[in-house]
């Protein structure tokens, strides 16, 4: 295998970067097609929750009691999320919906998550092929969470903050996807490129045999093809003289 230099990477691609160009472009029109034509559009529908211990709720509280309440109410937040991914309040969606989906298939579509670390919100939201079907189910398990939350852990207070009043369009992404496919062919054709290059033992000129060969040269065939002898007697059928 020859070795080749950053110089005669660059040399290599720039020799046909025509080649690297329309390949760029046909993957990325390729993308676009199907990201507009063929691809099932999925539109997620969010809703979040404020998750509190019942104390920060309450009136006429002095201030290290509304801490103390804040730092529990934060401790309970991962335990909530974990709640709201087990099995039992998707059974009670499904039968809410008209058992329209499994519970399984529900879970799946469903991510829940708390907002960060030191934030009491959990953040729901909903996939699905169809923007309201995707609205009603998202609204729905919001709604079912009070309720599902205080028969399995009774301190807990969950109060409904956002529903879902739109469904946003998250796959496929066109723009995105377009410019990443346009790019992997054009980083896949370059690579291939320098692949052949490295792989070609063919001796193409002088240069190429000194770096290969640690012989002198002492001269070289000239190219026939472009003499005016050859090129008179390929039109005539006989060798010109010159006189």
């Amino acid at each position: 295998m020859n070795e080749i230099s950053l110089s005669s990477i660059i040399s290599i691609i720039l020799r046909r970067i025509w080649l690297v160009i329309i390949v760029a472009v046909l993957c990325a029109a390729l993308a676009f097609g199907y990201c507009n034509f063929l691809a099932t559009p999925v539109y997620s529908a969010k809703t979040s929750i404020l998750i509190t211990n019942g104390g920060l709720i309450t009136d006429n509280r002095d201030d290290s009691i509304q801490t103390n309440d804040l730092s529990a109410s934060i401790y309970l937040v991962d335990t909530c999320v974990d709640i709201l991914k087990s099995q039992g309040i998707y059974q009670d969606l499904s039968t809410a919906i008209g058992e329209k989906y499994s519970f399984s298939k529900l879970k799946g579509a469903f991510s829940i998550s708390k907002r960060d670390d030191e934030n009491l919100f959990i953040d729901i939201s909903f996939k699905s092929t169809n923007p309201e079907e995707a609205m009603l189910i998202a609204n729905t398990f919001t709604d079912l969470c009070p309720q599902y939350m205080s028969g399995k852990l009774p301190p807990v207070t969950v109060e409904v903050m956002d529903k879902a009043y739109k469904a946003s369009m998250v796959y496929p992404s066109t723009i995105s996807s377009t410019f990443i496919f346009g790019l992997l062919g054009a980083v896949v054709t370059c690579v291939l490129l320098v692949l052949f290059a490295s792989l070609d033992q063919t001796i193409k000129s002088e240069e190429d045999f000194t770096e290969t060969f640690t012989v002198p040269v002492l001269g070289s065939v000239p190219n026939f093809d472009n003499s005016p002898t050859y090129a008179y007697r390929a039109k005539t059928g006989s060798v010109s003289t010159g006189g």
